[in-house]
């Protein structure tokens, strides 16, 4: 038959995402990635919980183990940007002693500035040779950084998280004490002044 379609009146107030296969994939589907997102925080959740705990029952020996492991991949984590810096300042010594060579190649340079520019290649590519040696030196010897369990790396941003309130507490005491001291002798140099 090839009668039009039959139109379709607005969906009833009783309207559900079952009347409608492809929502209901979509409410389906939305519903899945939710319950993973849930599932994803509660692990989480579990994970720090289990970091606060290892802190507060380990007491002062295992934060100091985990503050040892926080300390030694900072240092790790610093050594491999040194070390690839130190390959950055090779490249841009071999840059400047071959724009240098590029100079002097021409008759742009004064007696001086010639002078200047020989004195500059020598000691740019000595320079850029320490670098190089220094480069290959500690790239040999990258150490490995401690292992860390989630649990661990969580314990450590607690004991952080612990120190960072311990100093903004201290800094409070402390000025809060200064500002007695100052407020006492304000009153007291009130008191000399009305008995003078």
């Amino acid at each position: 038959c090839n009668c039009p379609p039959v139109p379709r009146g607005p969906k009833s107030a009783f309207w559900t995402a079952a009347d409608d296969p492809p929502a209901m994939d979509f409410f389906r589907a939305a519903q899945e990635a939710m319950q993973v997102a849930a599932d994803q925080a509660q692990q989480r959740l579990d994970t720090a919980s289990a970091g606060k705990r290892m802190v507060e029952e380990g007491g002062p020996d295992v934060a100091l183990k985990l503050e040892t492991k926080a300390r030694c991949r900072k240092t790790v984590a610093a050594d491999a940007k040194a070390s690839a810096s130190l390959d950055d300042v090779v490249r841009a010594y071999d840059e400047a002693a071959a724009d240098v060579a590029r100079v002097l190649a021409t008759n742009s340079c004064t007696p001086e500035e010639r002078y200047d520019f020989e004195q500059l290649q020598g000691m740019y590519e000595e320079r850029r040779e320490a670098y190089r040696a220094a480069a290959n030196a500690v790239g040999a010897l990258a150490p490995p950084a401690p292992f860390v369990s989630a649990e661990e790396d969580d314990a450590i941003k607690y004991i952080w998280a612990q120190n960072r309130v311990r100093t903004a507490q201290q800094g409070a005491s402390q000025f809060a004490a200064e500002a007695g001291a100052a407020a006492g002798n304000v009153a007291a140099g009130a008191r000399g002044g009305m008995q003078g």
